[in-house]
């Protein structure tokens, strides 16, 4: 894990991850037993050699074959032999395996402790939080009602209904900005109300539940196949100059932008090193509309809980269809180049879910993920994928899985406080949410020039994906 001093910037996982501690030490019991087999090995074909020694050589220097017997006993079966040295490797590579074992059992048993206090602290914490925001809410506003009636009695210029749900908006939203746990506590809260009313799933089960219930009622449906257009070929003038994580996360905040509320734009990249060898990057925008009845914008509410609840989205085969095209167009056979998703918000949520998706994955061969401001840490992305995570310290947006960061060997994760880049006097969580504030975090804290171990490990192996001549297809998508 990196850290910097003063708390702004903090990373984990991938190599530093606790996973990877654990293959560095079983890959550590298998070279041990290697050893072994190759001291029993050693021994076994000392003793033969020893045996297919002419007799008529014993019989005429016996005195010699006692001296050879002796030191190949003391060699093989001696206190200091192969075999004894074989015996104590393999004793080692099981003690080492067994300590695996027990840190593993162990950490699970932290984890489910911890898992059993936070639920256990969690709802008190939220009634804390909105009592103490109720309270500051209900001083100010009749603060104000108090003025208004001194200034006119008769008519006082106040509506203490709208008065008060401002200073409680506010309230509580500085309180979720110096307190991200709080969003944390918040759906955990949720989560043990339905637990409580008979809902024993796990979180996927239990937002499909929800899912369930608004379909029922004609909402969150999404009966209607996706239309997909070409909207423009672009390829740059010359060579790339060397990208970074901040360029592929500002060509995402920019497919984001490109959207409206009658369609998504999907941008897909196709870059080509000097080599003429291509690697694709796929911009998948963010919630644009958050309409709940099948509004033409696809990136609509309904997308967002339809990908955390782990169903079908009518997003996936769209995606699919145009990555397709601009690869037909490229010439190039689906499978034949690496593929790199990139996803704000859901787009990084559905990124997550179509690298998770073995024919997708398959098809198309996704080797690297990067998901923006995405609550991802409780999908499962598979081994063969390299995961970067970006997250701003106090962006509700990412919590909303109430999910620790992912601790394994393929997935790196990124935290950043950008408040002091923010508007002095801006307490507003919502606002650190901002795709161009992440691509402004990720220029200024993952550059080429990082010190980060783990940023560097990225670097080398996504060279690919950020440099060469770079052909950009957009695609419009609408219901």
């Amino acid at each position: 894990m990196s850290a910097s001093g003063d708390g702004a910037y903090r990373s984990g996982g991938g190599a530093a991850s606790t996973h990877a501690h654990y293959d560095d030490m079983l890959t550590s019991a298998r070279l041990l037993d290697t050893a072994g087999d190759h001291a029993r090995a050693l021994s076994t074909d000392l003793t033969m050699t020893i045996a297919r020694l002419p007799v008529t050589g014993t019989l005429m220097s016996p005195g010699t074959a006692v001296r050879i017997g002796e030191r190949t006993v003391a060699l093989t079966v001696g206190p200091h032999g192969l075999v004894v040295l074989c015996a104590d490797l393999e004793l080692m590579a099981r003690g080492v395996r067994l300590s695996v074992d027990y840190y593993r059992t162990r950490d699970a048993a932290v984890a489910d402790a911890l898992t059993a206090y936070h639920f256990g602290v969690a709802l008190p914490h939220v009634v804390s939080a909105v009592g103490s925001a109720a309270g500051v809410a209900a001083a100010l506003t009749y603060r104000d009602y108090s003025l208004a009636t001194l200034r006119d009695p008769a008519h006082p210029r106040i509506d203490p209904v709208t008065a008060y749900e401002r200073y409680f908006t506010s309230a509580i939203s500085r309180a979720a900005y110096d307190d991200p746990s709080l969003t944390d506590d918040t759906v955990r809260s949720a989560r043990l109300v339905a637990y409580v009313l008979g809902d024993r799933g796990d979180f996927d089960h239990q937002v499909a539940a929800i899912l369930g219930v608004a379909t029922a009622h004609g909402y969150l449906l999404d009966s209607t196949r996706l239309t997909v257009t070409a909207a423009g070929t672009h390829t740059s003038a010359g060579p790339r100059t060397k990208g970074s994580i901040g360029t592929l996360v500002a060509d995402d905040a920019w497919a984001e932008r490109a959207g409206n509320a009658h369609r998504s734009l999907l941008s897909v990249h196709r870059r080509i090193d000097a080599q003429g060898t291509g690697h694709w990057v796929v911009d998948l925008p963010g919630t644009q509309n958050w309409g709940v009845k099948m509004p033409q914008d696809p990136s609509d509410a309904t997308a967002n809980v339809r990908s955390m609840a782990d169903v079908p989205s009518s997003l996936y085969p769209a995606i699919s269809a145009a990555l397709a095209a601009a690869m037909r167009a490229q010439g190039v056979t689906p499978g034949s180049e690496p593929v790199m998703l990139v996803g704000h918000s859901q787009g990084g949520i559905v990124a997550a879910r179509l690298a998770q998706n073995p024919q997708f994955r398959t098809r198309f061969r996704v080797t690297r993920l990067i998901t923006v401001a995405a609550p991802t840490s409780r999908i499962a992305v598979p081994g063969s994928v390299r995961a970067l995570s970006i997250e701003h310290t106090s962006d509700l947006v990412p919590r909303l899985d109430a999910a620790g960061e992912p601790d394994a060997v393929n997935r790196t994760y990124i935290r950043i406080d950008p408040r002091s880049r923010m508007r002095p006097g801006d307490h507003d969580p919502i606002d650190q949410h901002d795709p161009d504030l992440y691509a402004d975090s990720a220029r200024r804290h993952l550059g080429r020039d990082s010190t980060d171990p783990l940023v560097k490990r990225w670097y080398a192996d996504t060279e690919g994906f950020m440099d060469g001549t770079d052909v950009r297809y957009d695609y419009e998508l609408h219901r």
